[in-house]
């Protein structure tokens, strides 16, 4: 009986022990979970904080020159002196061809004058003359000029259709499975991609062949 009472007091004296420490526990629990759930009632999203978007876009706008280095030994010699006075000279006779006003650049200093009025006659030409596509600085015999190249629209395909040939290879019984096949893919250039063949009126081979032909009809007379 004695070991008995001893026993259910030692288990009781556990028992508040272990109690009191479960129950500080669970309170503990009990506080992280409530702040769970009110982060998740909250769910609007923070305000996002950014930089002035006017800085960024005020320095994409702006437009800076182009840049060269500077050959120093090279100042004053001969060689330079030359090269400068061809491009100048082509550059007056360009710009006066089109009516464009071309930039100062002959008080800056070797290369960066040159590459300065390269980018302004390319900008300006590119607002005058809509046909414009690009020039280049030629040198021939140790002197410097302007060499441009234009593009026009002549609503004219230099692609045609050989009729020829595929006439010949459909009276061809070795080819004339081939053939069939060229027949379908030339009906299809022809009718929806508007290629001609080549003696078709209007189009600019035909012009060609009668241009030989009236070259060889007044050499013959």
């Amino acid at each position: 009986m004695n070991a008995t009472k001893n026993h259910i007091g030692k288990n009781q004296v556990t028992g508040r022990k272990t109690t009191r420490r479960v129950t500080s526990t669970i309170g503990q629990v009990r506080s992280l979970a409530s702040k769970t759930k009110d982060l998740e009632r909250n769910s609007e999203r923070q305000t996002e904080v950014c930089t002035n978007s006017n800085a960024s876009n005020g320095f994409l706008k702006c437009k800076f020159l182009p840049k060269q280095e500077e050959v120093s030994h090279f100042q004053g010699s001969k060689k330079i002196l030359n090269t400068e006075r061809d491009f100048y000279k082509s550059l007056s006779k360009f710009s006066k061809q089109y009516g464009v006003e071309p930039m100062q650049t002959k008080d800056f200093g070797f290369p960066y004058n040159l590459a300065l009025a390269m980018w302004d006659i390319k900008t300006k030409m590119k607002q005058a003359n809509a046909d414009w596509n690009q020039f280049k600085l030629i040198r021939t015999n140790k002197k410097f000029h302007f060499a441009k190249e234009e593009q026009f629209c002549t609503n004219t395909s230099l692609y045609f259709i050989p009729v020829v040939p595929l006439f010949k290879m459909l009276h061809d019984k070795m080819c004339k499975k081939n053939a069939q096949l060229l027949l379908s893919v030339f009906s299809y250039l022809y009718h929806i991609a508007n290629v001609p063949y080549y003696r078709q009126q209007a189009s600019y081979l035909y012009w060609i062949y009668e241009m030989h032909e009236g070259w060889m009809e007044e050499d013959e007379a």
